[in-house]
This record gives C-alpha cells, structure tokens and sequence, in this order.
C-alpha cells in the first residue's frame, strides 16, 4: 500500500510538473513568433509609407535643356587661352609688386571663374557640377552618350576647345539641385535655318523632305527623354519623371549670306518655335534665343549682323504680342508670364579682333571668357523663365500640362498602393507559415494575440491546457479506486496468502495506470506520453 500511495503521489506530481513546463514552452514559443510577426507587419507598413513620404517630399524629376543651334553650340573656345587668363591672374595675385587695379581686376577674375579655375587645377577633367550631365553626339552617324558635365569632353574639338555647356552646368546645376539636369547639345556646323531646321509647318506638300537638322534632333531628344534616367548614375536612377525644361538657341551666322534666307529668319524661327511646343506638348516651353553678337558693341563692323540681330529681336517681340493678345482675350486674373527672351550678348563681347589669330570671328575669336559670359546670360536667362512659368502653373491650370501631370501623380500614387498591399499579403503570408512550422495551426488570431491571453474553454478536448487537466484528473481518479482495492483485499476472508493478494493487486493497479496511460496516448503529445510511460515502467 505504502508503495502504491508513493507511485500515485509520484506520477501525479511528475504529470503535473511536466504540463506546467510544456505551457511555459508553448506559451514563449506562442510570444516569441506573435512578436516576430507583429515586427514583421510593422515593418512591412512602414517601409513602403516612408518611401511615399520621401519621393513626395522630393520630387523626381530630371530637367533636359535643349541646346541647339550651330558652331557656337558645339563649342570653339579655346582652353588654352581659359587657361592662360586664369594663370595669369593667379600670378598677379601672388605678386606683391602688383598694383592695385591689376589686383582687383585678377581677384575679380578668379572668383568670377572660380568654379572653372577648380577643373584647369585638375587637368580639366573634374566635374564642373556632380548633378549635371551632358548628352551629345560626338561625330556624326556616331551614337550619342552622355556623361557628367566637364571642361574638357564636349567641344567641337575634345581638349582644345569647350562649349556653353561650362557655364550652363554651373548655373542650371545649381538653379535645380538636388536634381539632376541633361544638357542636350544639337549644334549643326553651316545648317541654316531655312533649309536645315525646316520644320512640319513649313512643308507645303507631303513629298516635301523636312530639314535634316530639324529631324535629326527631334529623334535624338525624343530617344533621349525615355533613355536618359537608365543612363544616369546609381544615385541618381530614383529620378523616374523627365521633361524638357527649356530650349536655348544660339544660331544664325549660317543664313547671314543668303538674303532671302536672312529676310524671312524671324518668320522661320517662330515657325521653329512653334513646332517644337506642338511636338512635344509644351505650349508654354521656355525659349531662350542669344543675341548674334559677334561683332560686339560696334555694329558696323558687320553690317549683315546688325539686320540678323533684328530679325532675332523681331521673332521675340513678336512672341510677346501673341502672347499679350491671348491674355486679353482670356481675361485672366494672373496672364501668362513670358516663355521666350531674346538675351543681348554684344555688350559681354567687347573687343575681341586682339584674338583673331585664335579663330574665325563667327566663332568669338575663340575668347573663352566670352563664352562662358554668354552661356552665363542665357543660362539665367532660362532659369528665369522656368520658374516664373511653374509658380504661374502652380497657380492657375494651363490645360493639358497640368491634366499630364496631374495623371502622372495618380499613376504613381495607384503604384506606391498595389505596392504596399502586395507587401503586406506577402509578410502576412510567412508569418502565418512561420506559426504553423511551430505551432502546427493555421490560426491567423495567433499571429497577433497571444495564446496566454486568449480565453480557455474548459470544454475542449482538443485544446492543450484542457486535455492535460483531464489527464491529471483521470490519473487521480484511478490512483482512488486502485486505494479503495487495496482496502477490500485488507479487509478479505478469503484465505488466500496475504503477500500474494498484494503482488497480485500491485499488478493490477499497474496495469489500470498503463492503461490510463494508454488511453490517455491519442490525446497527448509524444514527449509528455513517453515520459508517462517510462514512469509507468519504473513503478
């Protein structure tokens, strides 16, 4: 009997032991997966949310600016008269001798040209602005490739002359930063406007051929707004919308001796003008045209320029009248503000005929501080025209721009969402196949509420908390009848051996406990049973 009350005592302890460790286990495995998943979601939530944010907060745009024209865009400005010109005032400034003027004058030099003085200390080749970049074809039938914007690449000739490229990337990269800016260079040696820009508008008849230049750069710009962002470097591809940003155009020396070509050149440009806003559905595109200034203030050195510089200043004024009638006959509140500036350049010239050993005098005699001093104007020039007309369409619909843009938004916006929900279903998806390779249940509740705080029903077998308390009850159930057996053998007059009825019902309280054990097997977990058996076994 001793025996027999210390084996109950015992497996109900150990029983009862081995529950409470099996839910403590459960119970941190359940916390432990519910938080992993929790993180998981969180995660998955904050992530696309954030991104949203930033790219709301930045907006991601590349700005291509369309310079086009004919030898002064490919560039004939000499580097080694830059080169000479920034030496030298380096010189005087280190000379303590020097006088005053010739100081100022050399400090004056030097800081005007400070962000160029950078590159000729480093051969020439550091970048003249890190988000400027310059889009070019080199030769003809060559393709076109693009790289960061520098002194020493894009001239007509590479390492011996420059272009407006210099100088445009050093304001525009400026004016746009963050944002990267494309200068796409379409300068055409000798094409005239009559005959090589000859645009749709111009043609009378479909058998008609358009200007070479004209089709050439209108395919080339049109490639390059839909190629540009995969050619930009790694930190700057998050930069998915481009558009064109404005036009500069610095032409006219290639129809000056051809007097009917000169006389309808106003006409020509405007029709220019227009179609490049038709083409690329920019009504109110930014058009910056640079004075011919060749002969600089003194006009009658080059007749045929003075009537040159007028048709230029014509086509403008003209452009301006169009555009006042249109604001009168809308009525509007806020008219439109300029889109095209006829920029004066004559006056940066100065007296270059020192310098005609350098070049042609089409050409600026090759004095590459007036190139940059022109490319400086006309870069601010355009600068100003971009802005005016935003904050303008900020303000007041224009049409079809603003529909364009608006759709853009929605299209991205439509994205960022199938984004985040696909992520969610995803992180949903494995933290849901987690639980079930640890828990074994599909349950999507346990992903975020803990078993622990779940309410038990007492009533369900299949629940694990409640099929150990029927095992611990049974188990207690059973050692009270083996005790009520052990009584009526005490208490028999049978005559058999006393010492034998007891082996006898030790026997068979042992085989009613394996068969509890057994009985109880189906409802269990294979570790909590083998350890009932192996007690079983020991008793």
């Amino acid at each position: 009997e001793d025996n027999l009350d210390h084996s109950s005592s015992f497996i109900n302890a150990v029983m009862m032991n081995d529950t409470s460790s099996s839910d403590s286990n459960l119970r941190q495995r359940n916390t432990l997966v519910t938080t992993i998943s929790g993180g998981l979601v969180v995660l998955g939530l904050i992530v696309p949310l954030a991104w949203t944010a930033w790219f709301s907060l930045h907006p991601s745009v590349v700005h291509v600016v369309l310079v086009a024209g004919d030898a002064n865009v490919n560039g004939f400005a000499q580097l080694g008269h830059l080169q000479q010109v920034l030496q030298d005032a380096s010189a005087t400034l280190a000379d303590t001798n020097s006088n005053a003027n010739a100081t100022a004058e050399a400090r004056e030099t030097l800081g005007k040209y400070q962000h160029v003085w950078n590159s000729v200390l480093h051969n020439f080749t550091s970048p003249i602005a890190s988000n400027v970049f310059v889009y070019h074809q080199r030769q003809r039938h060559a393709p076109w490739t693009m790289g960061t914007a520098n002194v020493w690449d894009y001239g007509a000739q590479p390492g011996v002359t420059f272009g407006p490229e210099v100088e445009l990337a050093h304001v525009l990269g400026e004016a746009f930063a963050p944002d990267p800016v494309v200068i796409l260079k379409a300068g055409y040696d000798e094409r005239s406007l009559e005959t090589d820009w000859k645009s749709p508008s111009r043609i009378d008849t479909r058998t008609e051929p358009l200007g070479y230049a004209w089709v050439h750069t209108l395919q080339h710009v049109k490639t390059a707004l839909q190629t540009i962002p995969s050619l930009l470097p790694r930190g700057h591809r998050k930069h998915h919308r481009v558009e064109l940003a404005g036009v500069i155009w610095w032409h006219g020396y290639s129809d000056v001796f051809h007097g009917k070509w000169l006389d309808h050149y106003a006409d020509n440009l405007l029709t220019l003008f227009g179609d490049l806003r038709k083409q690329f559905q920019r009504p109110h595109l930014p058009i910056v045209v640079a004075e011919a200034g060749a002969a600089g203030t003194d006009i009658t050195r080059y007749a045929f320029e003075k009537k040159l510089r007028q048709e230029q200043k014509d086509a403008c004024q003209r452009e301006d009248e169009q555009q006042e009638e249109h604001n009168t006959n809308q009525h509007s509140a806020a008219p439109l503000p300029k889109f095209t500036q006829c920029v004066a350049t004559s006056h940066l010239v100065g007296d270059t005929r020192s310098y005609a050993h350098l070049d042609k005098n089409f050409h600026y005699f090759g004095v590459s501080t007036v190139m940059l001093d022109i490319s400086n104007a006309l870069a601010g020039a355009l600068v100003d025209l971009y802005f005016v007309q935003r904050e303008q369409v900020e303000q007041e619909s224009l049409g079809e721009e603003r529909a364009n843009y608006q759709a853009y938004m929605a299209q991205k916006e439509e994205g960022f969402t199938m984004y985040l929900l696909l992520t969610l279903c995803f992180l949903l998806a494995g933290a849901s196949w987690v639980h079930y390779r640890r828990t074994g249940n599909w349950n999507p509740t346990a992903l975020f509420i803990p078993s622990f705080m779940v309410e038990d029903d007492d009533d369900d077998p299949n629940d694990d908390a409640d099929r150990d308390g029927l095992l611990r009850n049974r188990t207690v159930r059973f050692a009270d009848e083996i005790d009520d057996d052990e009584r009526r053998t005490a208490t028999s007059d049978d005559g058999v051996d006393s010492e034998a009825e007891t082996v006898e019902m030790t026997n068979l309280s042992s085989a009613k406990i394996a068969n509890v054990n057994g009985n109880s097997q189906e409802e269990t977990n294979g570790n909590r049973n083998g350890q009932a058996a192996a007690i079983v076994a020991r008793v």
